[in-house]
Order: C-alpha cells, then sequence, then structure tokens
C-alpha cells in the first residue's frame, strides 16, 4: 500500500484505450478518484477496475457498483460528478495505447536516480497506533480505538458497504445517518457527552472538544493532557457501548450516567494498576533464606527416602 501510495504520486496516464489505467489508483486527467470520491470507492466491487472496464458498462451500474450505492445520496452525487470526468477525459482520449509519464522528471522519463531521490525526500512517520498503545486505559478499550482508527467498526455505513440493507439512522440522535465520523464527533449526543466529561473533569483542556476523534488520538500527549485524553478515549468505547445498547437490548442512559461512567472506569483501572504496582514492588524483594527452607522442606516431607537427606542439610546451613 505504502508503494502505491508514493508512485500514484509520481505517475500520470494519458489516455489511450484504457485497458492498461486504474480507474481508481492512478491520475489520468482528474486526479486520484478514490481520495476524491471516497464514498464512491468503497461501494465498487472491483477497486482495480480499468478506465476501459468501467466505461464500457457505466451503462450497468450492477456490474460495478455493490447495491449499497443506491441507497447512499452521498455516493449518487460522486457518481454523476466521476461519470462527468470520465466522458471528458474519453473524448480527448487517443486510440492509441495507454502513455504513462514520470513526473518527477523534466523530460518525463524515468531514472533510479530520480527515483532514489525522491524516495529520501519522503517524510518518515512514526505508526500514529503508537500513541494509543501507551493510553493508561483497560485494554479492551485500547483494542477499540485501534480498531477505530483504521475504521473497522461496524457502523451502519461500513456495513451496507458489505451488503446488508437498513435504515441508516443514528439510534444516539435519531436525526443523521449513523457513520464514524458522525457517532464519534457530529453526534449532538456524543459532543454534549464530551463537553460534560472535560467541564466537570479537566476545565484546563475545553480546547479538546473541537478536535476530531483521530486527531486527538494522534496528538502528543502531554502530562497535563494525560487524563482528559484517557477519559475521553474511555468515552468514545462507552458511545459506542451506548449505541449498541439501546439496538439490541433497548436500554437508555443519559449523558450524565455515560459521563460518570467513564469517570467511574479511569478511576477503576488507575487503582487497580497502582495496585498490581505495589504487589510486583513487594514479591520483588527476596525473602529470607530460612523461610526458603522450611518452604523447601514442607514441599519434600511426602519424599521419606528423601527426608533425612534434606534434614541434615538443613542443620547444617541453619546451625
Amino acid at each position: 500500500m505504502q508503494l502505491e501510495s508514493m508512485f500514484s504520486t509520481v505517475l500520470k496516464f494519458y489516455l489511450g484505450d484504457g485497458k492498461a489505467v486504474p480507474f481508481w489508483h492512478f491520475d489520468w486527467g482528474c486526479g486520484i478518484l478514490k481520495y476524491k470520491y471516497q464514498i464512491l470507492f468503497s461501494c465498487c466491487q472491483d477497486n482495480n477496475i480499468s478506465v476501459f472496464c468501467f466505461s464500457q458498462n457505466k451503462t450497468d451500474l450492477s456490474k460495478i457498483f455493490r447495491p449499497a450505492l443506491h441507497t447512499s445520496t452521498s455516493a449518487l452525487h460522486q457518481l454523476s460528478q466521476a461519470l462527468n470526468h470520465l466522458d471528458t477525459e474519453l473524448l480527448s482520449a487517443t486510440p492509441q495505447t495507454d502513455t504513462a509519464i514520470w513526473k518527477i522528471q523534466a523530460n518525463n522519463l524515468f531514472s533510479t536516480k530520480s527515483l532514489y531521490n525522491f524516495i529520501q525526500t519522503v517524510p518518515k512517520h512514526e505508526s500514529k497506533f503508537k500513541k494509543i498503545w501507551n493510553l493508561k486505559i483497560p485494554p479492551r478499550m485500547v483494542i477499540f480505538l485501534w480498531q477505530l482508527m483504521q475504521n473497522r467498526i461496524a457502523t451502519i455505513d461500513t456495513l451496507e458497504k458489505r451488503g446488508w440493507m437498513m435504515p441508516s439512522i443514528c439510534y444516539l440522535c435519531k436525526t443523521s445517518e449513523e457513520s464514524v465520523q458522525h457517532l464519534f464527533n457530529d453526534c449532538s449526543f456524543t459532543r454534549q457527552t464530551k463537553h460534560k466529561l472535560l467541564a466537570s473533569c479537566c476545565p484546563d483542556n475545553l480546547q479538546l472538544f473541537s478536535l476530531p476523534t483521530t486527531m486527538l488520538l494522534q496528538e502528543k500527549t502531554q502530562l497535563t493532557m494525560r487524563k482528559a485524553k484517557e477519559l475521553l478515549a474511555i468515552l468514545l468505547f462507552l458511545v459506542w457501548r451506548e449505541r449498541c445498547q439501546r439496538i439490541f437490548n433497548q436500554i437508555q442512559q443519559d449523558c450524565h450516567s455515560v459521563v460518570d461512567q467513564a469517570i467511574f472506569e479511569r478511576e477503576t483501572y488507575s487503582t487497580s494498576k497502582a495496585v498490581d504496582s505495589l504487589s510486583e514492588i513487594y514479591c520483588s524483594f527476596s525473602a529470607p533464606p530460612t523461610l526458603h527452607l522450611a518452604f523447601l522442606l514442607h514441599t519434600l516431607n511426602r519424599y521419606f527416602w528423601l527426608l533425612m537427606y534434606f534434614e541434615c542439610l538443613l542443620r547444617t546451613f541453619l546451625f
């Protein structure tokens, strides 16, 4: 994936017959479409479809897209824009084969030296998940956040992409379609609980209220903001659990209950971790030799043929 994204920025195609040009992954006149039309791209059956195959089947959308396309207004709007771009580029296309140009060279030709120089300029980023693993919160919540940052939470829009057909509505606010962006950032229930939590526990960190979820988790954690970020991370998990409780168990809580539960979860986990640390420190001290020998004697008392031998050894070392 990293190589593909790297080459997609330095390669551009001039359309010929379109058989060698990927429709989604490279620039062939109107930018890289998988970034430009993300919702439409998620509905496509074959992500590696060529421009030629797409143009041949554009009159029969069932060969290109999943049924979820027709349930999403945003995807249909993006489809009309993509078809307009395709028609415009096909009018200027030549009947010859497709041509690739190397954009970082003045002569548009590939060279190993230019590729090496380009790779050296690509910044090296540390893993965005490192900040998540360092949070002092229960492991099940860490795993949930990891899935959330990879957009692997089974919200209704994600299930529709997999072929599920269901009404798309947020069960927390009941005013908008459910998606990861809406549920954890834009939902009125989530925003209200987030503001109440920061106002009651971390009034000095209210600036975190306006940050999107993914940016919040990737920001460098300062000591003064650690508590606020851990509370917000726990809150995201509890928001998801509240959503599931309303769907499957018909159990509903208000914002105050969710906030109180987030505070309780963090305090309980912090206390248990402190007790574990003290236990480790206590166990790290070695017991007196006489206690070790007494335990050893108690363990071996059933072996009569060795009892006298160990008793002699004990008497030798203790007396």
